[in-house]
């Protein structure tokens, strides 16, 4: 649906608008911006091709007195880029892509190259997310001026760090003064790259940890590494980052990854070096349960999006048991006897956000995601999903 009002703060009087729905439910009308738009009154909108992408209008945009035909066509951005492993840079493919500008979502998967593409309409900021199981997600975000600079093609090549539930990860080139637990502004800038990967991932919980070498007490050790990692903690907590999501421990001395001394007994200055660090490992990770207990239905859509086109196919007969508040409504969808395809995501997509309208309903689901927390997380590891 496309109509024309003068109702809203847009960029002249009467602006032309867009929405799409069913004649039962519509979507939030949206601006549908310049070229269809100007600072004057644009109306009665004609597409000439299936996209409407172009077409006529009526505007006196440039009219001595009163409305004339313009021909408009819309540009297009493409916003293409490659996903790789950080580790060895191998190409990533079957990562989600999220795109979202203007209130509108667009998603897409990585090939086996790791590529993905996006055309746009507008050079309105842009929002990207990059998700896939197992890694840390990451956003990256293009204003009016990133994409101004571009001429029809904006590409970049970004990496995904992978990392497992407590395993330790080490954080390079932090450093301590002798006998210190402040922070200088060199260990602080490390320390934003994580603050940057917590905000990217809400639902996740870390503990950091401290370790020495050996020169020393055991208890001097193990009170310096505790009091430096709760000036890291500190230094995340004052970045914004939920105090209930970070945990300080000090290990002293008692997990050294190298050798303190060579065999002979010598010292060893390079392995003494390695043994100084700050290590942080995931210890909670729940990105479907966070996200099903908020009451955007939006993003509930985006749990379903991304669980079922996780794989390019999926077992129906052990997927929807994992949600059986979900199976439910979805009984007239022939899903349950055979895999779930990508073909299945948009009408599961469809009846989801139908239901889960009411608030009510949507709160209901969610306590029951929230009872079933650690049975669903299990079964999860038991799929590899």
């Amino acid at each position: 649906l496309i109509y024309s009002s003068n109702g809203k703060i847009g960029l002249g009087g009467f602006d032309l608008y867009s929405s799409t729905g069913n004649l039962v439910q519509w979507t939030k009308p949206e601006n549908m911006g310049y070229p269809y738009n100007s600072s004057k009154d644009d109306l009665y909108f004609t597409a000439t091709n299936a996209l409407g992408t172009e077409g006529y209008i009526s505007s006196d945009r440039e009219s001595v007195c009163c409305l004339e035909l313009f021909f408009i066509k819309a540009e297009t951005i493409r916003i293409a880029g490659t996903v790789a492993d950080c580790n060895g840079e191998t190409p990533m493919d079957q990562v989600q892509v999220s795109l979202q500008q203007d209130g509108q979502r667009m998603r897409a998967m990585t090939d086996l190259n790791g590529r993905y593409s996006f055309e746009v309409a507008s050079r309105n900021p842009v929002d990207l997310k990059f998700e896939k199981t197992g890694y840390f997600v990451k956003t990256s975000k293009y204003g009016t001026g990133d994409l101004a600079k571009a001429d029809t093609l904006l590409n970049q090549a970004i990496c995904l760090s992978p990392f497992k539930i407590n395993v330790p990860i080490v954080l390079k080139n932090i450093y301590f003064d002798f006998n210190s637990a402040e922070l200088n502004a060199y260990s602080m800038r490390t320390l934003d790259n994580l603050v940057t990967i917590l905000q990217d991932n809400e639902q996740m919980r870390i503990e950091l940890s401290a370790h020495t070498d050996s020169k020393g007490t055991a208890a001097y050790n193990l009170d310096l590494s505790e009091r430096r990692a709760n000036s890291c903690m500190s230094y995340l907590i004052s970045k914004g980052i939920g105090q209930e999501r970070v945990s300080a421990r000090g290990y002293g001395e008692e997990n050294p990854i190298a050798k303190n001394e060579f065999a002979n007994g010598k010292d060893n200055p390079a392995g003494r070096q390695l043994n100084r660090r700050i290590e942080f490992k995931v210890t909670k990770n729940d990105p479907i349960l966070a996200k099903a207990r908020s009451t955007n239905t939006e993003k509930f859509g985006d749990v379903i999006a991304s669980f079922l086109s996780n794989g390019s196919r999926l077992d129906a007969g052990k997927v929807l048991p994992l949600f059986p508040a979900l199976a439910s409504l979805v009984g007239n969808l022939a899903v349950r006897e055979k895999a779930v395809t990508r073909g299945d995501v948009d009408s599961f997509l469809l009846q989801v956000g139908r239901y889960f309208a009411p608030y009510e309903k949507l709160q209901a689901t969610n306590d029951a995601f929230e009872e079933g927390a650690d049975r669903f997380q299990h079964r999860l590891q038991e799929l590899q999903f």
